[in-house]
C-alpha cells in the first residue's frame, strides 16, 4: 500500500472517528430526566487544638479556645495518625419526580436531579502555609471533579429509572434514592478520592519533598495539582475506544481464567476475587509469574454510556509481590468501563486506562527485576497507553446498565499491557464501526475508498 493511500484512509478514519465523538459527547437525556449541577459551594476553614482529644469541645468559657481535632458523625477521628490536616468534602443529590399507575404498577415518568457539593478544611492553630496550601489543593481537585464529572455521573446513575415499575410510590421514590446514593453521588466522591490520593502521592502528603527530575525542583501543591490532571485528561473516555494487549509490547496476565469479578447490589460496587496471581508474562521465565498478585479496590457500576456498555468507577490498582509483601505496582484505573470484548472468546470485557505515577512517587518498584515491569515502565514513560482489562466468560452488564453476573461471580482473565500505537487503534477503531452500520452505508464507503486507488492490482499490507 502506498504512502498516500493510508494518509487518505487514516484522515478518513480521523474524520469518521471525529463525527462520532462529537455527537456522543452531546448532553444525554434518560427518557426524561434532567440533572442540575450547582456551583461549588464556598470552602470554610475550621481550627483546632491538636493538643487536645479528638472530639474535644471548645471551652466557651475560654476566649479563644479551640475544639480538638475533628471527628466525623460516628465519633470518629477525621485525621489518620500521619495527618496534620485535612478537607472534607460533602456531595448531596435532592430529587423530584412524576409518576403514573395502572394495573397496580407505579412508572416512573420523570426524575429532576439538583447536585450541590462543597468542602470544609481543618486545619490545626498555627498551620503553616505549605499545609493550608496542600489542603486547599484537595479542595481544587475535589471542586474540577465535581464540575467535570458530577452531572454526566449522576445523569447515568439514574438513567434506566424512567419507564421502571414498582409496586408502590414507596418503592420507586426509595430506588431513585438509591440510585442517586450508591451509583451517582458515591461515585462521584469515590472518583474525588482517587484524584487526591495521587496528588497526595506526588507531593509525598504535603511534605514537598518529593523531587521531580524534569524539573529538579520538589513537587508542590501547584506541581501537584498539575501532575494530577495531566494523567487523568490522557486516559480516553470510558467506553469510547475498545482496545487490545498489543502483542509486542509489554503484558501480564492471569490466564487462564482464575480470577472472578462479583458484584453487591446494594452499593452497586464489583470486586474482584478469586486467584489474581499472574500466571503469564511477556517476558520469558519472568519472576513476576506465579509470585505478583493483583489488588484492584471495589469499582462502582453507574450507570449506562449513551454509545453502549456500563460506566464505572476510576479505582486504585496494585500488583503485590506474594513472597516479600512489597509493592510492585501501585497506581489508578481511570476512566473505566464494561463494553463489548475485543477478544472474539469472551462475552464482555472491562477496560480502564492504567495510570502508573512516576519513578519519585514510587509508581513501579521493580525490587524483583521483572523485564515486564521494566519494560511497562519505559512504555508510560514514553507516553504509550498502559491499560487495564478484565475479558469476561460471561455478559456481566445489560444494554440498560443493569448488573448480569450472578451471585456466583463471573470468571475471566485479567491483563495489563499496552495498546497498538495511536494510529493503529484509529484504523481499527474505524473498522469496527464500519461494521457495525448499515450494509448501504458500509458498501458506499468501501466504494468510495476503493475510487482512491490507483488502477492496479490489490497488494497486502504487509
Amino acid at each position: 500500500m502506498h504512502d498516500w493511500e493510508c494518509s487518505v484512509i487514516r484522515i478518513a478514519a480521523v474524520g469518521l472517528i471525529s463525527w462520532l465523538l462529537v455527537v456522543s459527547s452531546r448532553p444525554v437525556l434518560a427518557g426524561d430526566t434532567t440533572v442540575t449541577v450547582e456551583p461549588w459551594g464556598a470552602t470554610q476553614t475550621h481550627f483546632f487544638d491538636p493538643a487536645k482529644p479528638a472530639g474535644a469541645a471548645a471551652d466557651p468559657n475560654t476566649p479563644g479556645d479551640l475544639p480538638g481535632p475533628p471527628v466525623d458523625a460516628q465519633g470518629a477521628p477525621i485525621l489518620k495518625p500521619d495527618e496534620a490536616g485535612a478537607a472534607v468534602y460533602k456531595v448531596d443529590a435532592s430529587y423530584r419526580y412524576r409518576a403514573s399507575g395502572a394495573g397496580g404498577k407505579v412508572t416512573i415518568t420523570h426524575v429532576d436531579a439538583v447536585v450541590s457539593g462543597s468542602a470544609v478544611i481543618h486545619l490545626p492553630s498555627g498551620a503553616t502555609q505549605q499545609l493550608t496550601d496542600h489542603e486547599n489543593g484537595h479542595v481544587t481537585l475535589y471542586r474540577d471533579e465535581y464540575l467535570n464529572s458530577a452531572q454526566k455521573k449522576v445523569l447515568q446513575s439514574i438513567a434506566n429509572l424512567v419507564g421502571s415499575q414498582y409496586a408502590t410510590n414507596a418503592e420507586a421514590d426509595a430506588a431513585i434514592k438509591n440510585a442517586l446514593k450508591t451509583r451517582g453521588t458515591d461515585s462521584v466522591t469515590q472518583q474525588m478520592d482517587v484524584s487526591v490520593a495521587k496528588f497526595d502521592r506526588v507531593t509525598n502528603k504535603g511534605k514537598n519533598d518529593l523531587l521531580d527530575p524534569a524539573t529538579g525542583k520538589p513537587v508542590d501543591t501547584p506541581a501537584g495539582i498539575a501532575m494530577t490532571k495531566a494523567e487523568w485528561a490522557k486516559a480516553p473516555a470510558a467506553g469510547r475506544a475498545p482496545g487490545r494487549p498489543a502483542d509486542d509490547k509489554p503484558q501480564a496476565a492471569t490466564a487462564p481464567d482464575p480470577a472472578r469479578v462479583f458484584f453487591d447490589p446494594a452499593t452497586s460496587k464489583l470486586a474482584f476475587a478469586g486467584d489474581l496471581q499472574i500466571r503469564y508474562a511477556s517476558g520469558a521465565f519472568d519472576p513476576i509469574t506465579g509470585r505478583g498478585v493483583f489488588q484492584i479496590d471495589p469499582l462502582i457500576a453507574i450507570g449506562p454510556l449513551e454509545g453502549g456498555g456500563t460506566h464505572l468507577s476510576d479505582t486504585e490498582i496494585r500488583i503485590v509481590d506474594e513472597q516479600s509483601g512489597d509493592s510492585l505496582l501501585a497506581g489508578y484505573l481511570l476512566q473505566v468501563a464494561c463494553m463489548a470484548s475485543s477478544l472474539p472468546d469472551f462475552p464482555g470485557m472491562i477496560q480502564g486506562f492504567l495510570d502508573i505515577p512516576p519513578d519519585f512517587a514510587q509508581g513501579i518498584s521493580n525490587t524483583i527485576e521483572s523485564d515486564f515491569l521494566a519494560r511497562l515502565k519505559s512504555a508510560a514513560a514514553l507516553g504509550e497507553q498502559t491499560t487495564f482489562w478484565f475479558f469476561a466468560d460471561q455478559p456481566l452488564f445489560d444494554g440498560q446498565g443493569n448488573s448480569l453476573i450472578p451471585r456466583a461471580g463471573v470468571s475471566g482473565s485479567m491483563k495489563i499491557g499496552v495498546i497498538p500505537e495511536a494510529a493503529t487503534l484509529l484504523l481499527v477503531f474505524a473498522a469496527c464501526v464500519a461494521a457495525l452500520l448499515a450494509g448501504r452505508f458500509r458498501a458506499t464507503v468501501a466504494v468510495s475508498l476503493q475510487g482512491l486507488r490507483p488502477r492496479q492490482g490489490r497488494r497486502s499490507a504487509g
